[in-house]
């Protein structure tokens, strides 16, 4: 990567930090018109289309991306913040778990599926997460609080 093109994506990223995205991705563009397979433009496009909410065209360039790299967790997780923003919640799930399986010992992913399974219903199904998220950190507050939303919808059912 030249010179040139590592400056702009510094600039890129002050431009993205100043919420000024649709600049960020003006510069995205120049720098994919000059390298079209960019792999860290592309990531950052979908970033940015998913921060704007242009969801749909974010999932079509991440579905492109997952071709060719389908084991990247950012691609994989920009993908499913997509789904999950665009209300679909049972697509989001598998492709959380996917991530989990090239990043075992990611605990904030443990815990975000854990909720949204609670989210979608599936509190029972939620508790391996937590207790995933407990072998490999005891003490961990939010582990511990999903186990407690966990029982304490168990017990409201019980009502």
């Amino acid at each position: 990567m030249s010179n040139n093109i590592n400056s702009k994506f510094l600039e890129i990223e002050i431009l993205y930090n100043a919420k000024k995205q649709l600049d960020a991705l003006s510069l995205l563009d120049d720098i994919l018109k000059m390298e079209p397979d960019n792999l860290m433009g592309l990531r950052n496009k979908g970033i940015i289309f998913l921060h704007l909410g242009k969801y749909e065209q974010c999932i079509e360039l991440m579905n492109k991306l997952l071709e060719s790299n389908p084991d990247d967790i950012e691609i994989l997780l920009t993908k499913a913040m997509c789904l999950e923003m665009t209300g679909k919640h049972f697509d989001y799930i598998p492709i959380y778990e996917k991530a989990l399986k090239v990043d075992k010992k990611n605990i904030e992913m443990f815990c975000s599926i854990g909720f949204h399974i609670i989210q979608l219903g599936g509190h029972k199904n939620a508790i391996p997460y937590f207790d995933r998220v407990l072998k490999m950190e005891p003490d961990n507050e939010v582990a511990k609080n999903g186990l407690k939303c966990i029982n304490y919808l168990k017990n409201k059912e019980n009502f």
